[in-house]
Formats: C-alpha cells, structure tokens, sequence
C-alpha cells in the first residue's frame, strides 16, 4: 500500500538544456579497489510498445511541445485527428493521492503536451463581498479542461475527490465561454448560459475512475454529472481522443437533437441496475476509457516534472513497476492497477540520468506498487539467454525467508530490483536513492546485501507490517507470520548495521480483537520505526475481505485503536530520537525553512527533516551539508552547521556510513 497523502501538483511546461550524461567515473582519487562505481555507462537500448493514441518516441523523449500523432491503432478505435484550434486547448491537472498518482501526473503532462494542449496551474480565488461577508468564487481564468488525478485506497479519499468534483460544477455556471473578450463576470450574481455550462471538460483519472468507472458518467437528477470523462491508470495515451471527443460532443449534440441523429453518450438514466451496469459496462468508449493493461509502462514517455528546473524539487520520482499480484484482502489496488509489470531497465537508468544531471534531482525515488518485485524481462531475452525464472519450488530465492504469496512469482534473476538500484545508485555517489512501496516478503538476502554495500542507498525501509497479528496478518492474506516479519527485521539489522524502518498500519480489520490490536500495540514497541502511516480500516468493493468477511468492527473501536497506535509509535520515536543527539548526518539540503529563512532544512538518509542555521546562505538547495544534531523530534532533528561537504567526500571519511558521532 502506497502512502497516501494530499497534494497538488502544478503541471507547467519545462524546457531543459541537455548536458553530458555518463556515469560518474572520472575522479582519479578513488581506486577501482575501494569504489564499486563503475565508469561504465548503462545500455541505453531503446524499448518500445504499441503506442495508442501517442506522439511517437522521439516527440515525447523532447521537452519541446509536438502535436504529431502516431497512427498506430488501438485502445479507443482509430487514430486520433487533431482539432483545428485558435488556441491551444488549456488544461489544468490536479493530483490527489500517492506517490505514484503524483508520477503519472507528469505522464499526463507529456502527453498532452506533445498533443498541443497548455499546461496551466488554476487557483480559485475567494474574496468578500456584502454586508454578510459572504465569499464568492472569482473562476474568470477558469481553463477549458479539469483533469484530477485520483486515489481510491479509502472511502475518505474517493468523497474528497468527490466534493472537489461539485466545486469545479459549481464554478462552471460562473465562467463565460473562453476566448470571448465580451463576456463578463459578475462576482456574487449568477450570470450563465447553457452554452457557457457545455464549456469546461472535467476528467477524472487514475484508480477512483477505474473502480467507479461509468458511474461518473451517470446524471443526476438536475441533469449534471460528476465528469465527462474518465480514463484509468493504463490509458493516459488515450487522453486526447477522450478530450476531443468531450469537445466535440459538447459543441455538436444540440444540432444531432435537432436532426433525430444516435448521440453516442458515456450516459446513463440510471434505470439500469447497477450490478447490470457494471457486468455489461463497455471499458471503451468515446469519452472513457479504464480498459486496464499487462503491457503498459509508458517506458518511452519522459514525465514532464512542473517549473523551471531552479525551482524544481531536489527529488524526483521515476516509476519502475506497475501494478500488484500480491491480493491482499484489504486491498483494492489489484483491480485498480491491473497486474504486475516491470519497465526495461535502460528506460529507468536513462530518466534516472536525466533528472541527474539535466534537472538537478539529487535524490531519486523508484516507485512501484510492489517496488522490490521488479524483474526486467527484456535483459533476459537480449542479454541473458541463459537466465531462468522462478518456479513454484524455486520461491526461496526471490522471496525472504518465511514469506509466500498466491502466485508463482516470474523473476529474471539476472536482472532483479538489487541489480536495478545498482545501476541508479552507480550514475553518481552524490545521487540519494530511494525506493517505495515494497512488499516484505521481496527483501532477499541479495538485497538486503546490495543496500548495505551501496553508499548512496538509503538505509531507510519501508517495511509494511499492516498489523502485528499472526492471525490478522492470515486474514490479510498477507503471505507471512509476525514470526517470519520479525526475523526479516532481525536480518536486515545484521546486515545493514545502520538500517531504519518505517511502516504501514490498519487498524479495525476485520474481526480484530483487542488482544490482536495488542498484537500491533507491542509490534511498534518492538521494532521501533522511524516512520508510521496508520490508518483505520475501510472496505473496499472488489477485494477478498469484502466478498469473505465481515467489516464488524465499530467506527469509534477503530478510531480508538487508531489513536493508540499513533500514540504508541510517538512515544517509541520520541524516545528513540534521542540517540540522534550527537550524530552528525550528511543533509542533502532542500532549500530555505519555511519558518525561518535564517535556517535551511533538509533529510538526513533516514528520512529525518534536518533544520539547521544558514547564515550567509552556507548550503544551497542541492548541495550536502554536515549537520551535528543537538535536539530531536519525532520528525525533526534540529542541529548546527559543521561545513559544506559532497556525499562522496563523507562515504570516503566514514567508511560508507551516512553519519558519524
């Protein structure tokens, strides 16, 4: 399960100067004997899929806008003829959700930025008027198309989406027709047309639209719907034949009226039943498209990461793997991410590179929704014949000892997740990597061991538990005992001497009793995590537990459990944080505190934000400073600047360890 949070990506067009790329090799002060980094560059090969409804390769591997099309059918039925436009076409992208629904929002951006459209950040604005002090919405810049990329892991995250869906309603029946110089807006009256309404595209996209599907489509009783188009996960090329269409439908369906012509609608007057709808729904039609794939990975898509590359962040997310096989009974990801596949690994090493050295990214996180599962197939067929996959007897090699799954795992064991963050790690000591969200049963001992030889990985796992309850995790159908986790644990720290942990909780699953929920309470006192995302349970259609068991447990039972186990976690991490007091990490520096701008802040490699004094601006965004703590958050470590350093100058001083007393 992905970590799941809010957030707001503002998609704007970004050109970049290319710079030398090559794997970083060329000081001659570090022996080969000493160093694992190699001078040898990645094999760039170049991977292709069937492109549907896409620019070709060359088009969207440029940061430069191109509308040209390939003509390659699929997906939606025929290639996509691009409208004749005054005006390029403006499109808003707001992303809710993990880490992933923020990298396919970067996907989108390409996408329809080969196809012509212009990317624009929209904020409404809200200002009073009256006697009353009421606040009206001003929406005159309102962009022709909406699109919100969305999470569906818990009911809460859908209604959210679902409320902010009503607001982009509701200010439709304030925007006059773009493009119109005559029009004006009258803040506080209600001034629309119904031509004016047909104006604006909302879309939804991502896992909310793929599970929900039609529905969005449906009217309501005054005649509105949520969306007017929807596209899932694996069908982002499509986007603009399904904006088009949206477009064309709107401008054309009064003049088909008139005439007695078949208007061809997403519609629905909801007389159907709705387990009929969603049996016979179509996945594809004019302005939809949650057909889910096992190919799909927009490996040859570059994402399109917002702003100038000055303002942009110091990390940056590059998508591996796609989808999950694992069915966890809790878990709706399966069916609102189709199964598991891995992008080649050229593609990854080479975007990698890319937001090296040409964007100035010096932290980079391989994101999957079962990240350490990650098998590049294509390394077998053209590099390794001989390589050989994982058979039901065989699972012992890929898997951590104790651990199982429902399904006979396909593995090159040539080229694994290990091999993967290898060759990232390797295109430059001063690149941090990270990596989420694995699964524990997919941290072997050959990873376990690639991360404690590797400087520049971070020694901060992700390891979601869930719960600390055999009998729960069984329920789960989770694939391991809290016997079998715990050694995992016990391994990695035998192993990795500087590992940390952090962790996925749900608390009130199904059946949960209070011993179980005791299960978890002494799981964190145990292991004491660094980090903790806990939640309460919710059930989600679709999956094992919603079809086998029973969600039994009270509300108010699950939000008390909830509430102990954060409390449990604070107090472990309060008093674990002291032990920080006295270190001295390596900060990869972030830029300037939003509190204090006398102080710059930071993460040290186990994830901690750093702050610390900057007078005369020491540090700057993207460079590595050394910080000796003196005082210790749950979150936050608070220390003194000690010098300016690189990351390969402090491995060199301390043996590969990331900090120092």
């Amino acid at each position: 399960m992905m970590r799941t949070t809010k957030m707001m990506t503002k998609m704007m067009t970004t050109t970049t100067t290319p710079r030398t790329r090559g794997a970083w090799s060329s000081s001659s002060s570090l022996s080969a004997s000493r160093w694992w980094w190699s001078s040898k560059a990645a094999a760039l090969t170049s991977h292709r899929q069937n492109v549907v409804f896409a620019p070709k390769e060359s088009s969207l591997r440029s940061s430069s806008s191109s509308s040209s099309a390939n003509n390659g059918g699929g997906g939606g039925g025929g290639a996509l003829k691009p409208r004749q436009r005054r005006k390029r076409t403006t499109v808003h992208v707001e992303t809710y959700g993990c880490q992933m629904n923020v990298s396919d929002s970067e996907v989108v951006a390409s996408v329809l930025t080969a196809h012509g459209y212009e990317l624009v950040d929209f904020t409404t604005q809200r200002a009073a008027f009256g006697e009353n002090n009421a606040t009206t919405t001003t929406t005159t810049n309102m962009p022709e198309v909406i699109l919100v990329n969305t999470c569906a892991i818990r009911d809460k995250a859908e209604e959210r989406v679902k409320t902010r869906l009503r607001q982009f309603r509701s200010m439709k029946s304030q925007v006059p027709p773009p493009h119109d110089s005559s029009s004006s807006l009258v803040v506080g009256a209600t001034t629309t047309t119904k031509s004016a309404n047909a104006t604006v595209i909302i879309g939804v996209l991502g896992c909310m639209g793929e599970r929900i599907k039609g529905e969005l489509l449906k009217k309501d009783a005054k005649g509105a719907r949520l969306a007017d188009i929807v596209a899932g996960p694996d069908s982002y090329r499509d986007l603009p034949r399904l904006i088009e269409n949206a477009i064309l439908s709107n401008s054309s369906s009064s003049r088909k009226e008139k005439k007695g012509e078949r208007i061809i609608r997403d519609d629905t007057d909801g007389n159907t039943s709705p387990s009929s709808r969603k049996r016979f729904e179509p996945k594809i039609t004019e302005t939809m498209n949650v057909e889910l794939s096992t190919t799909e990975t927009y490996s040859e898509i570059f994402p399109m990461r917002r702003g100038r590359v000055e303002d942009m962040s110091t990390s940056a997310f590059v998508t591996i793997q796609r989808g999950c096989d694992n069915m966890c009974a809790f878990c709706i990801v399966p069916f609102t991410r189709g199964r598991e596949r891995s992008r080649d690994s050229a593609s990854i090493v080479e975007e990698a590179k890319k937001r090296f050295y040409e964007e100035n990214a010096r932290e980079i996180v391989l994101l999957g929704q079962n990240v350490n599962s990650y098998s590049d197939k294509t390394c077998s067929a053209e590099e390794s014949p001989s390589s050989t996959t994982i058979t039901a007897a065989k699972t012992n090699a890929v898997y951590a000892e104790g651990f199982k799954s429902v399904y006979v795992p396909i593995r090159n064991q040539d080229y694994d997740f290990a091999k993967l963050l290898k060759d990232v790690c390797a295109i430059s000591p001063e690149l941090r990597v990270r990596f989420t969200s694995p699964h524990p049963k997919d941290f072997p001992d050959n990873l376990l061991q690639t991360i404690a030889k590797t400087p520049n990985a971070s020694k901060l796992l992700h390891m979601p538990a869930q719960s600390g309850s055999t009998s729960v995790l069984e329920r789960m159908n989770r694939g391991y005992s809290r016997e079998a986790y715990l050694n995992l644990i016990d391994k990695a720290k035998a192993i990795i001497p500087d590992v940390a942990f952090s962790s996925d909780f749900i608390s009130g699953f199904c059946g949960e009793t209070e011993e179980e929920h005791e299960d978890t309470i002494s799981l964190l006192k145990q292991v004491q995590y660094e980090q903790a995302f806990t939640f309460a349970y919710s059930l989600r259609e679709k999956t094992a537990a919603s079809k086998k068991l029973t969600d039994d447990v009270p509300e108010e039972t699950k939000q008390r459990r909830l509430a102990e186990v954060i409390e449990t976690f604070r107090e472990v991490a309060k008093e674990k944080a002291k032990g920080e007091i006295g270190k001295t990490h390596l900060v990869l520096v972030e830029g300037v505190s939003k509190r204090d701008d006398t102080k710059a802040t930071g993460r040290a490699d186990n994830g901690k934000r750093v702050v610390f004094m900057n007078e005369d601006e020491k540090s700057k965004k993207g460079e590595y400073a050394e910080v000796r703590i003196r005082e210790a958050g749950v979150n936050t470590l608070i220390g003194d600047f000690v010098k300016k350093t690189t990351a390969k100058a402090f491995y060199e001083a301390n043996g590969g360890r990331a900090w120092y007393f």
